[in-house]
């Protein structure tokens, strides 16, 4: 590759990353505020609840309806970015985030994690059709949008790199992954961030707590082991 070339690559995916970070970032923000005034409004009307049972089947019509494809949630992204066939559709940004919204609003139980990487992946891979990317640029792009939206939601932009890289095997191209998940991340956390968007803040008071005079460490790698083979578990009995 010759210095113009990798010149025109650069400038290309910088602008592309700063695109899905800016589209993901804004949605994600959007999200987040819809989503502290559905919670307000069922704290004032807790009788909600007792309708969770129709926000439930209005949901699942929905999906049923329109949903096709994106109703295999995150499973479809990962599927499609580890060997790309159909796409994914962009319907499924609307559907997840209806969804979502409905369940919190009748008190249901929803992770924030799934709408917000299902609704980068599926607007960035709208982005990539317009564009006409090839197979190999929509999977970077896919992974971009996951980044983008894992690091938004959460205000935890490295974290989402890697969580892209980790969930869909990426690893075996993580040179030509990592740079701009990273990138389309931090971006998609600093968008969030500039729609006045606040997370939560998870502090955690060590007091006189040293490595040297107690067995947290330990702990620390106790509580890993047996998260990593939870995971094994899942993933081998599911698949």
């Amino acid at each position: 590759m010759n210095r113009n070339t990798a010149i025109v690559l650069l400038s290309k995916w910088s602008a592309i990353c700063v695109a899905v970070g800016t589209i993901v970032g804004t949605a994600v923000a959007f999200f987040l505020w819809a989503l502290d005034r559905v919670t307000e409004t069922h704290i004032q009307h807790s009788w909600l609840l007792f309708l969770l049972p129709f926000g439930g089947l209005v949901s699942g019509v929905v999906y049923y309806v329109a949903g096709q494809k994106a109703e295999a949630g995150n499973a479809i992204i990962v599927e499609q970015i580890r060997e790309p066939a159909d796409g994914i559709p962009l319907r499924m940004a609307p559907l997840v985030l209806f969804g979502t919204l409905i369940t919190h609003l009748f008190g249901g139980s929803a992770g924030r994690e799934g709408t917000a990487v299902q609704i980068g992946s599926s607007l960035a891979g709208a982005l990539g059709l317009f564009l006409k990317f090839t197979r190999d640029e929509l999977r970077v792009l896919w992974s971009c949008g996951l980044s983008a939206g894992f690091g938004a939601v959460f205000g935890t932009p490295m974290a989402g790199a890697i969580f892209v890289l980790e969930t869909t095997d990426s690893k075996r191209r993580w040179h030509v992954a990592i740079l701009p998940c990273i990138a389309a991340s931090w971006v998609g956390h600093l968008v969030t961030s500039a729609w006045v968007i606040r997370h939560a803040n998870y502090e955690i008071d060590f007091g006189d707590l040293t490595i040297f005079n107690s067995l947290f460490l330990v702990k620390i790698a106790f509580g890993a082991f047996c998260f990593a083979g939870a995971s094994i578990l899942y993933v081998s009995v599911t698949n």
